[in-house]
């Protein structure tokens, strides 16, 4: 069943990457479009910089955006972050509007404000400053819809330290929930699912790098009703030992004409 879903994900998809090859040259994209994280990882004698980017697109159907070069411009130097594999759990043939960039270098650039990204043909400044991180993850949760039943959750997860204790206890990864604003829940990824009781590691496993995890809906309850139009909470949860970690976003789904 997940599979027809992301079938005809990827029909609507391929439909909407047509039509965009035509109107690229036309697409005005503006920075608000996107949000930036930057870090900074020290090593022995460089210094690791990440840089993620996100786009806050919307449409119903999604633009493709195609990301041309990332650069920063320090002490009077270019510096050019490369584009770097965000690894994926399972091979879902999805597009996903978020880009991951890095560089090793002596440099500090501390001082280096403005981030330079160039998409689509256009470039785009961003005010930035590259914080050494405290926390051992960041998370970016999206959810990503092609017309008004199939969605597809999305937490791309970031390691920003050391591994320590932490591990998944069986094969489940991702787990989404669904409740409505009186709090009810309305769908769980992991309902009536069994998973092997398999020990493995919370990936990425290195510091600096980055694992997608994707968990697919077409819009039906635990009982197998639609789901019909209002507000919800959606929470991305990764069941992982001693403690899950867990992010939120709000969905909104609209009404479906039958």
């Amino acid at each position: 069943m997940i599979m027809q879903f992301l079938l005809l994900f990827m029909f609507s998809l391929c439909s909407s990457c047509h039509s965009s090859k035509f109107s690229q040259q036309h697409q005005i994209v503006h920075k608000s479009d996107f949000e930036v994280y930057t870090y900074k990882i020290p090593k022995d004698k460089y210094t690791n910089y990440l840089v993620y980017i996100k786009s806050n697109i919307r449409t119903e159907q999604q633009k493709v955006l195609l990301p041309e070069e990332c650069w920063a411009e320090c002490q009077g130097k270019r510096v050019d972050f490369a584009p770097t594999e965000i690894k994926i759990t399972d091979e879902y043939p999805i597009y996903v509007p978020s880009w991951f960039y890095t560089v090793e270098t002596k440099l500090d650039l501390k001082n280096c404000r403005v981030l330079h990204f160039v998409v689509n043909r256009q470039q785009n400044d961003f005010s930035t400053e590259f914080a050494e991180p405290k926390e051992m993850f960041q998370a970016f949760p999206q959810i990503l819809n092609i017309g008004d039943t199939i969605f597809v959750f999305v937490l791309d997860l970031l390691r920003l330290k050391p591994p320590e204790d932490e591990y998944f206890p069986t094969s489940e990864r991702l787990r989404v929930e669904i409740t409505n604003k009186l709090g009810k829940r309305v769908w769980n990824s992991d309902y009536d699912l069994n998973f092997l009781q398999i020990i493995g590691p919370v990936e990425p496993v290195e510091v600096g790098k980055i694992q997608r995890y994707i968990v697919p809906w077409n819009r039906v309850d635990n009982s197998g009703k639609f789901v019909e139009e209002g507000e919800f909470n959606v929470s991305f949860i990764l069941p992982m030992k001693p403690t899950k970690f867990t992010r939120m976003m709000k969905l909104e789904l609209n009404k479906v004409e039958k």
